[in-house]
């Protein structure tokens, strides 16, 4: 008698071509925007723009939420930015990797 054992492997969200992604770091952190790192992490924080002007440009929000990250959260991994209503960004969760 032979018995042959299969093996299923299930993910929630599978890696595919079109969700898989490689984030780079900016200023020292990982930028993620309106998505979800893969990774296990947790959230340590999280930081507002205390002033949003329609001059600020992706690049200057982006890097103003990033030095106010590091300098309250100086072990953290990464940012999360999001947008509010009228998609302005103006907020981030600040996250570390679970090693």
């Amino acid at each position: 008698m032979c018995f042959i054992a299969v093996v299923f492997s299930f993910r929630d969200n599978p890696a595919n071509k079109f969700t898989d992604a490689e984030v780079v770091k900016v200023k020292g952190m990982y930028v993620f925007i309106e998505s979800t790192p893969a990774a296990e992490n947790e959230r340590v924080g999280f930081v507002k723009l205390s002033e949003f002007t329609f001059n600020d440009s992706y690049i200057a929000a982006r890097n103003r939420l990033i030095e106010k990250s590091k300098s309250k959260y100086p072990d953290a991994d990464g940012i999360i930015i999001s947008t509010d209503t009228k998609n302005y960004i103006e907020n981030a969760d600040v996250i570390k990797f679970k090693k």
